[in-house]
């Protein structure tokens, strides 16, 4: 989904930030030029402060 609509997610200090439905799991990306480069993935259970300082 990421790959044909980039746009979808909200923009996160810069990064858009992924929730798919199916998975616990969460991520951030940029999309640049047509080209998806993967920030960071997380799993749902972690502490989100921690995410949110990484990035």
């Amino acid at each position: 989904m990421v790959q044909r609509h980039p746009e979808i997610f909200p923009v996160v200090k810069g990064y858009r930030k992924g929730l798919p439905r199916k998975f616990p799991y969460t991520f951030f990306y940029r999309c640049e030029n047509g080209l998806v480069s993967v920030y960071q993935i997380f799993h749902c259970s972690e502490d989100s402060q921690k995410w949110t300082k990484d990035l």
